[in-house]
């Protein structure tokens, strides 16, 4: 996959329109702030992401850096475009990707709402429902991210 464009201008809502879309959300037990504090650590990803077999950021959790991730054997460099500590962070990438985290504190834990579009993504067989596929990714991801807030919020 190619690298992120920077010189791109950023985007900062999922396109609906795209070929793949996916709107996901997760009501967790665990605080915002321990949702955040494992979703930005890059670097950890792979010890709780299977599928991820590499990650880390360059640059500070600042928008303009870069994540640098291995997903199903993938290379992927994804541009941070804006970042509201423990509420919100978005990343663009390859592909016309837009991926969105979005963190709500509720009374008893975090609501999760996780989207992504990709404008062309070849990552999915042939045949294959790309947005069905995505968004079966982004609930694995919620779960997993879910499991391990609540350990280090614990």
């Amino acid at each position: 996959m190619n690298n992120a464009d920077s010189s791109a201008a950023a985007r900062l809502a999922i396109n609906p329109s795209a070929a793949t879309v996916a709107v996901t959300e997760l009501e967790m037990s665990a605080p915002a702030s321990a949702v955040w504090a494992v979703l930005t650590d890059f670097a950890g990803w792979p010890s709780w992401m299977p599928e991820i077999s590499s990650a880390r950021l360059d640059g500070p959790l600042a928008p303009g850096s870069v994540i640098v991730w291995t997903p199903y054997e993938a290379h992927v460099e994804s541009r941070i475009v804006l970042l509201e500590n423990e509420r919100r962070l978005i990343w663009n990438g390859t592909a016309g990707a837009v991926h969105i985290w979005e963190l709500s504190p509720m009374a008893n834990g975090t609501l999760l709402l996780n989207s992504e579009s990709i404008e062309s993504w070849q990552a999915v067989d042939a045949g294959q429902d790309s947005s069905a596929v995505l968004t079966q990714a982004l609930n694995t991801w919620n779960a997993r991210l879910a499991e391990q807030a609540l350990r280090r919020g614990a």
